[in-house]
């Protein structure tokens, strides 16, 4: 089962049986956790973006959104459960957060 972490809502509810896949389009923006009814076990996160600037952190924490335009912009970071928000402005086709 899909379910957003900030809305507490069921996306949906989805027997797969085994070695056959399911597609879905999240139809929102958001951070989805992902759990099994059967399997407690079997989780995931998932972040859906509509924005084409977004990009996951490697281990150190570090990363690079290449080609943003100059200006102002609200940064949003999902780290674990927490989201977080820091207005920043991108100058020289660079910012640091």
């Amino acid at each position: 089962m899909f379910r957003t972490s900030e809305t507490k809502e069921s996306a949906f509810n989805v027997a797969i049986p085994t070695g056959e896949k399911y597609v879905h389009t999240f139809t929102r923006d958001g951070f989805y956790d992902v759990g099994c009814d059967i399997h407690p076990g079997m989780s995931a996160q998932i972040v859906s973006s509509s924005s084409p600037y977004t990009v996951l952190a490697d281990t150190t924490g570090a990363f690079t959104i290449p080609n943003v335009p100059n200006g102002p912009y609200t940064a949003t970071v999902y780290a674990g459960a927490q989201k977080i928000h820091k207005d920043i402005n991108v100058t020289a086709g660079a910012a640091t957060i």
